[in-house]
Order: structure tokens, then sequence, then C-alpha cells
């Protein structure tokens, strides 16, 4: 498979996620969104845009020059950039939220976020190829899901609190 073949394939699940945000808006009880998950989902909607943004970024750059090298050099050094003040401007955000980094990403998030950040410094300076690259989208592609994820199971936390099963919560009638 050709790089461009996986990004435009990779594209429209970033959209698919970011539109699941509005499932969780209109799953979410009627009460206010805490600062805490506020961030959450600021953090979903703009890790599932960030791998669209990865994905097709290359695609139309590809389309304008045949150094392949150096669209993969300058993507992963874009990726690292990205990562590196996403990073930073999550954990001021739970801050002021007066929330840990645990909050929002657990211990297994870093042991795969720090690594990435060196293989993407290696391609940017050494490699300068499409699979360290794809690793950064894909990685990217998780957490979005990941995010997502957590307020399903937040969803069903709150149903087995409240003593009914999550699969029987309350709907509004229809017509």
């Amino acid at each position: 498979m050709r790089p461009e073949e996986f990004l435009v394939l990779v594209a429209p699940l970033g959209v698919a996620i970011a539109g699941f945000s509005g499932l969780v808006s209109a799953f979410h009880p009627q009460r206010a969104w805490s600062s805490a998950e506020f961030v959450r989902l600021q953090s979903l909607v703009i890790a599932s845009l960030a791998v669209t943004f990865f994905a097709l970024v290359p695609v139309v750059v590809l389309f304008a020059t045949a150094d392949q090298a150096e669209v993969w050099r300058i993507g992963s050094a874009a990726q690292l950039l990205y990562l590196a003040q996403i990073r930073i401007r999550r954990l001021r955000a739970l801050h002021r939220a007066g929330q840990s980094w645990q909050a929002l990403a657990p211990w297994y998030v870093d042991v795969l976020f720090y690594p990435l950040l060196v293989i993407d410094l290696l391609n940017v300076v050494l490699w300068g190829t499409f699979v360290p690259y794809a690793a950064g989208v894909v990685f990217q592609l998780w957490i979005s899901s990941a995010f997502f994820y957590g307020f399903v199971l937040d969803l069903r936390k709150r149903a087995s609190a409240e003593g009914r099963a999550p699969d029987t919560a309350q709907v509004p009638p229809t017509g």
C-alpha cells in the first residue's frame, strides 16, 4: 500500500471520531460540564481533527513535490511540535481545572508518547521515511478513540451508580 492510500484511508476515521463528540455531548447529563470534562471533550475533538489534518496535508504536498523524504521529515517535525505543544496546553488546562494529567491520559499513553517523540525526531534528522510518520498518525487515532471510549465508560459508570443497566438509559419518548 502506498503512503497516500494509507493516509486517505485514515483521514475519514479522524472525522468520524470527531463526529462522535456530538454523541458525547448529546448523551451527557443535563448538568453543566465540569472544567475537567470540558478539557476531555476538547481533547477528543482536537485529537480527532489532528488525525485528519496530519493524514491529508502530506497527500496534498506529495502531489506538489517529488521529494518524499522531505515531506516525511517536515511532517514528522510538525507532528513533534504538535504533540509537544498539545501536551503542554492540556497540562495547563488540567492544572487550572484542579486535575492531574492522569485524569486525561493514563500511564500507558506516556509509555508510547515519549518514544514517539524520539522516533519523530529521528525521522526528521536521519530517516525521512513514511513509517515513523504513519506511526504518529496511528498514535493520534488511538488517542482520539481512547478519549471517546473514556466518555462511553463514564456513561456506563454513571448508569451503574444510579442503579440501572447501562443499556436501559432513559431515552426521551418520540412523538
